[in-house]
């Protein structure tokens, strides 16, 4: 089960894997979501050495193993950027493909 959905979890997904579907918090309540076209990964042009490309965004996987916050800090801290958020259903497939199945945080 998710975090507690709060206006402080507002807009984070979860990964339902016993329904199997996304789920995103609306300030209250998890709601079932369908992803939309487009992502929030930062767009830095060609990505650096250690980052994947997907449609135009820069994506670094990290093998530490942290918390949902302290991942999104290291993120904002480190490189100026964010945990993504999936807007499509080819997003989380490729992300998932280059996770090689194993957990991250989005």
């Amino acid at each position: 089960m998710p975090k507690k959905c709060t206006a402080i979890t507002k807009g984070l997904l979860h990964f339902d894997d016993f329904n199997y579907q996304l789920l995103k918090c609306d300030g209250k309540d998890w709601q079932a979501w369908s992803p939309s076209s487009g992502n929030d990964a930062t767009n830095i042009g060609s990505c650096q050495q250690d980052w994947y490309e997907f449609d135009g965004r820069c994506y670094k996987p990290m093998d530490e193993r942290l918390s949902w916050d302290e991942s999104e800090d290291k993120c904002v801290k480190m490189f100026n950027g964010h945990l993504t958020s999936v807007r499509s259903v080819r997003q989380l497939q490729w992300l998932t493909e280059k996770m090689s199945n194993k957990g991250f945080w989005i």
